[in-house]
């Protein structure tokens, strides 16, 4: 273990001695090169935590189609009402991305979309894994829908992915929950008919966020040194790269 740290330090001292080389000032370069020889052994300590786990089998691919709700709640008195349905990814810190929005159904309780989705997920659009799918049908105010939904919620439900294989498609009925306004037309909570149809690919495990963060401050690449009066400190500007997605 010790071999193993040494080596990464020494990697670290080597890379630094480089970037003296190059013009770097001494006291800056000296404290520049303890906190990477710092981060390079903490990296490893990372990587050697869980040796078991170095990859993961990540969805990268959700294809599903939006087949029928029924017994969905009226807002208007005189007719039924006009459904459109939202389709987002839950990743793993619970924030959501958007996959997918039906059309809207004029004056139906019982609305049949029957509409096919394809959503892909690259490696470089999160570091969070995609844990499941969140589904919200609302009462369109107008002509058009939105992801963000409208003012008339008429139910929605979440639906966990972890457990689904890959390459199976698998159909789901879902009872939809959250409606405080008035009881759905049938007597019953409305309900939501889902296929979804998963893939997976196995990528490598990403360090701890912390650590992310400490290796990305350190990237910085110089760009511009402006001359300013004498009165005033040298102003130099620099680029960041690779930070991790808030």
């Amino acid at each position: 273990m010790m071999d193993d740290e040494n080596f990464a330090r020494d990697t670290a001292q080597s890379f630094f001695s480089q970037s003296q080389a190059s013009g770097a000032t001494g006291a800056t370069s000296l404290a520049t090169e303890q906190t990477v020889s710092s981060l390079a052994i903490e990296k490893f300590k990372a990587q050697q935590q869980e040796p078991q786990h170095h990859h993961v089998h990540r969805i990268c691919r959700i294809c599903g189609r939006v087949v029928a709700a029924k017994g969905l709640p009226r807002f208007d008195t005189y007719s039924m009402s006009d459904p459109y349905c939202v389709v987002k990814a839950i990743k793993g810190n619970n924030h959501t991305m958007n996959v997918y929005i039906t059309r809207t159904i004029m004056n139906n309780s019982a609305p049949v979309w029957d509409e096919e989705f394809d959503f892909q997920i690259r490696a470089d659009q999160t570091t969070e894994e995609i844990v499941g799918l969140r589904l919200a049908v609302y009462e369109a105010d107008g002509p058009g829908s939105s992801f963000h939904g409208s003012n008339d919620f008429l139910g929605g439900a979440d639906l966990d992915l972890a457990g689904q294989k890959h390459a199976r498609s698998v159909l789901h009925e879902l009872e939809l929950g959250g409606i405080i306004t008035r009881k759905a037309s049938s007597g019953r909570r409305p309900r939501l008919v889902l296929a979804v149809t998963i893939y997976r690919e196995v990528v490598p495990r990403s360090l701890p966020r912390p650590l992310l963060l400490k290796q990305s401050l350190l990237k910085m690449s110089f760009v511009h040194q402006a001359a300013v009066p004498a009165w005033t400190a040298t102003v130099a500007t620099v680029a960041l790269g690779d930070l991790p997605q808030a």
